[in-house]
């Protein structure tokens, strides 16, 4: 009998690369990531390849992953695989300070830009129920494919991240949990992570009414 492969949701495979890169991940732990909540669940597709062939972030550049055969100079700058490390934390490290910036002023741009730049659409399933799917290209910029995870699930979810969306002031983690948590500026391990007004803004979530069902 074939065994099915679980696919992770949105929100497991985001907070897996934000809480994972904070305990110091590799080039290796990247690609196993990637491949298990990217390429697998067909939310990001490589041509021609096995696995991811490139990693981009902002106002950094281009890491080879896997040379193309023949291999190609490219425009962007392209850095050796010591470099991943630094990508991850730049990634990481933009994609907790557009959460954070969610929760201080309750807006949820981060989902607008995931909607527009098509990262993020509608789809019906074979069961006629209808679904946000992330669908991302390798040369997007690792934290906007990140966000688009949690865009997704904001979509899905969007009383959670109305109230329950935390970003630690003390050491960054993302949770979207009430629990042990007693502000939204904290975490589990430092729950009275940072000062917050006594007036918590609503998340706004776009109802994504104008996309096709």
């Amino acid at each position: 009998m074939e065994t099915r492969v679980q696919i992770p949701d949105a929100r497991s495979s985001a907070i897996a690369f934000t809480e994972g890169v904070r305990t110091g991940w590799i080039a290796s732990d990247f690609m196993v990531w990637a491949d298990i909540n990217l390429i697998r669940p067909g939310r990001l597709a490589v041509a021609g390849s096995s696995g991811l062939r490139q990693l981009r972030e902002h106002d950094f550049g281009t890491v080879v992953l896997q040379a193309p055969n023949p291999a190609r100079p490219g425009r962007s700058k392209s850095l050796t695989l010591s470099q991943v490390p630094h990508v991850l934390t730049l990634a990481r490290q933009r994609v907790v300070d557009t959460l954070r910036d969610s929760v201080r002023t309750g807006q949820s741009a981060f989902v607008h830009a995931a909607l527009y730049a098509g990262r993020v659409a509608r789809c019906k399933g074979e069961d006629g129920r209808s679904f946000w799917r992330v669908a991302l290209r390798e040369d997007t910029a690792l934290s906007d494919q990140v966000l688009a995870l949690f865009a997704a699930d904001a979509l899905e979810h969007p009383t959670e991240y109305e109230s329950e969306l935390s970003v630690c002031d003390t050491c960054g983690a993302v949770s979207i949990s009430s629990a042990g948590v007693s502000s939204r500026r904290a975490c589990s391990v430092h729950p009275f992570g940072g000062r917050e007004s006594s007036v918590r803004p609503a998340v706004s979530i776009p109802a994504g009414r104008a996309m096709n069902s």
